[in-house]
């Protein structure tokens, strides 16, 4: 098609999604579409899997979790105050 014949401003034919986005995923600005870039796993950053999204897989989503756990990640604040030990 001929550029300025209007096929860039035609809207999503993927209409049925929420608000901003279509239900294939593609983010919407106005009439035009824009296609998201897929992320990768976050741990080990293969392609994601959508029954274990945002990861790849169990194994991966477990072991983010087990660094929520053992306290690998941390969330910046104020620290904490010292434990009074009175165990004489």
């Amino acid at each position: 098609m001929a550029r300025g014949s209007g096929e860039a401003n035609r809207p999503c034919h993927h209409l049925a999604g929420a608000a901003g986005t279509c239900a294939a995923g593609r983010l919407r600005s106005g009439n035009l579409v824009m296609t998201r870039p897929e992320r990768p796993c976050p741990v080990c950053r293969k392609p994601r899997s959508a029954e274990f999204s945002p990861f790849c897989s169990s194994r991966c989503r477990d072991r983010d979790l087990m660094q929520w756990l053992e306290e690998g990640y941390s969330i910046p604040g104020r620290a904490a105050p010292p434990a009074n030990s009175d165990e004489d």
